[in-house]
């Protein structure tokens, strides 16, 4: 069985099927072959004073150098989860300082490193993927997956390795797609979230990360911002970068709430 995906969409669906099927042998592609980052047993406490670091990024809203600063942060802390965990209640502040260019660079050179080391594993699931791989049922490959085709009764894989190189083909059983959410509301199957762009009362984010708005999290038209028309959770990506997780979803909705009741 071959997954798409190596983030904590495809852990939850390794460990499920692995437990239902138990003879199963799982190949699991992404671009670089890694898992997510797993959680400390014992929570690891964020830095106790982010401010300097926080200020240097602000004063040189540049990914290179922000890759060159948290190298450096880290370095004096005893476990790199902390550093990372402190920038999260300045991450809209950090994302909103980045140029346009300096988002497209961040997509695509830091994302997926950015994803592994923020969005971790419980460690009971970086286990249980861990004995999957000791006992040989699971097996993780770099590539991308060009196209998937009938073969018989099973289905053919065409991958491009990561860095180049020749094709391989892949013969699964059955194939996942798990690589999360889809942010693009541009090519959205939803019939209401296409018919609002199409109509253009909603644009679309230019990084393909859900709708314009503002930072309150008010949709934007051509014209400006909507009074009363609010967006939550992973339409905000483009706005706030981190905008999936429960912790600001919540704030978010209450954000929204107490501007419905100001009005």
């Amino acid at each position: 069985m071959a997954v798409i995906g190596l983030g904590l969409t495809a852990a939850d669906v390794l460990l499920e099927l692995a437990a239902r099927w138990p003879a199963t042998r799982f190949t699991a592609i992404s671009r670089h072959g890694l898992l997510p980052e797993p959680h400390l047993r014992s929570t690891a406490l964020p830095s106790g004073d982010s401010a300097e670091l926080i200020e240097a990024m602000l004063d040189a809203p540049e990914v290179r150098r922000w890759l060159h600063l948290l190298r450096e942060a880290i370095a004096q802390e005893e476990d790199w989860r902390s550093v990372l965990d402190s920038l999260r209640p300045h991450t809209p502040t950090l994302w909103a300082a980045l140029s346009p260019e300096q988002r497209r660079r961040f997509q695509r050179h830091a994302r997926w490193a950015w994803e592994r080391a923020r969005h971790r594993m419980p460690p009971l699931v970086a286990e249980g993927l861990a004995a999957l791989e000791q006992a040989g049922r699971l097996h993780r490959q770099r590539g991308h997956v060009h196209r998937v085709e009938p073969d018989g009764d099973g289905l053919r894989l065409e991958l491009h390795p990561h860095g180049g190189g020749a094709h391989e083909l892949l013969h699964a059983d059955l194939v996942v797609q798990s690589v999360g959410m889809d942010f693009d509301v541009a090519r959205t199957p939803h019939p209401l979230m296409r018919q609002l762009v199409v109509n253009r009362h909603v644009l679309p984010d230019p990084l393909g990360l859900g709708c314009q708005a503002t930072p309150q999290g008010r949709l934007l038209h051509e014209g400006g911002a909507w009074p009363r028309l609010f967006a939550i959770g992973s339409l905000l990506r483009g706005t706030l970068w981190e905008s999936t997780a429960m912790p600001e979803i919540r704030q978010q909705a209450r954000a929204v709430a107490d501007q419905l009741l100001a009005d």
